[in-house]
């Protein structure tokens, strides 16, 4: 019987040592506007859902498709539209708020995010992480970090890739959505 334990114990372990996904593995996005790591968790969670080709999937603006853009200058501002619109959060019972006067709210997280998000993503040829970005804002200026590293593949064209959902409280309740095809912007000296 014992032999038998050692062979499931084995094969859990080789089956979570094989599951792990690409975007488990590149570790977390960069964060603005209300974005959270839960929020973040949360789109992975939903992720096998993405409708591509949706007409709420974001609309890039900037810079222009097939744009050159210069590595020589400052970081890179890359902006988006999105028809995910914001929604009023229900008020709380009365009984939710007498309760809340006696018990206290946890704070080990942070508040759950009530928002459209969108993951960004820069996809760069030969590299299995892409830059990444999760916001609630319609834009995103890329820190001196992943600045750098699109310097570093200066002369490559590069794949931008958006992911919007809307969620409350944490959960994904549209979305998410996808464009049909990348965004495509070639890097020049």
């Amino acid at each position: 019987m014992s032999a038998q334990v050692v062979i499931v114990a084995a094969l859990l372990v080789v089956g979570c040592a094989t599951s792990e996904s690409a975007t488990e593995s590149c570790g977390q996005p960069s964060y603005g506007g209300k974005a959270t790591d839960e929020a973040w968790l949360a789109l992975v969670d939903a992720e096998k859902n993405t409708t591509v080709g949706h007409a709420q999937a974001a609309t890039i603006t900037e810079p222009a498709l097939d744009a050159s853009v210069s590595v020589a200058g400052g970081p890179l501002t890359l902006r988006w539209t999105s028809t995910l619109a914001w929604s009023p959060l229900p008020k709380p019972s009365l009984w939710a708020r007498v309760r809340s006067l006696f018990i206290g709210d946890a704070l080990a997280h942070l508040p759950p995010v009530t928002a459209a998000l969108h993951e960004v993503e820069l996809r760069i040829p030969g590299r299995t992480c892409p830059v990444r970005h999760l916001t609630s804002d319609t834009r995103w200026t890329l820190s001196a970090s992943e600045w750098a590293v699109l310097q570093g593949a200066s002369g490559q064209t590069v794949d931008l890739v958006v992911t919007s959902a809307y969620q409350r409280d944490n959960r994904v309740t549209e979305g998410p959505y996808r464009a049909t095809t990348a965004h495509r912007l070639r890097l020049v000296p």
